[in-house]
C-alpha cells in the first residue's frame, strides 16, 4: 500500500526552492545595486554620486523596494539605507537628490557619526537606539524600514 503523504524530504526541497526564488527577502549585493543605480539616476564622475530632480523621499522609496534594503534610517535630513554588503545615503539637493553607494565598511566609517545608534560597524548588526530589526513592507517609514525581520 502507498501512502499519499509527501516524503519530508520532497517538502524541505519544495521550501528551499521556494525561499531560492523569492529571494528570501534578500538585499541586492553591491554589484547589483549600483547596476541599478546606473539604469535609474544618471551618474556624476566628479563627486562619484548619482543626481536625480526627484525627491530624497522618493529616491529613498524606490531603493528600498527596487534594491530590498535590510534596513533604513532617516537622520539629519538624509536617508541611509543599508543591504547585505553595502550602504547608501541619499541626500536633498538643490534640484533634486544625491545618491552616494559604499560598500559597507566605507560607508560606515564615512557615516558612524549618525548612523552609528542604529547599526553596528558589520552588516547585520545593531547599535544602541536601535531595537534590532527592520519593520517589513514597502515605502520608506521615516524611520526604519525594509526587508524582512521582527522586533520593532
Amino acid at each position: 500500500m502507498t501512502s499519499l503523504r509527501p516524503r519530508p524530504t520532497f517538502l524541505v526541497t519544495l521550501v528551499v526552492l521556494a525561499l531560492a526564488l523569492t529571494g528570501c527577502g534578500s538585499s541586492t549585493n553591491l554589484t547589483e545595486a549600483t547596476a541599478f543605480l546606473d539604469g535609474a539616476y544618471s551618474y556624476d564622475a566628479a563627486t562619484s554620486q548619482w543626481r536625480t530632480g526627484d525627491a530624497p523621499s522618493v529616491v529613498a522609496d524606490n531603493m528600498q523596494i527596487n534594491l530590498k534594503a535590510d534596513d533604513s534610517v532617516r537622520e539629519s535630513g538624509n536617508y541611509y539605507l543599508r543591504g547585505s554588503d553595502w550602504l547608501a545615503v541619499v541626500r536633498t539637493e538643490a534640484e533634486g537628490s544625491s545618491i552616494e553607494l559604499d560598500d559597507y565598511d566605507a560607508g560606515y566609517r564615512r557615516h558612524s557619526t549618525f548612523i552609528a545608534g542604529y547599526w553596528g560597524s558589520r552588516p547585520g548588526s545593531y547599535g544602541p537606539r536601535s531595537s534590532g530589526g527592520s519593520s517589513g513592507g514597502g515605502g520608506f517609514t521615516g524611520v526604519r524600514g525594509g526587508g524582512s525581520g521582527s522586533g520593532k
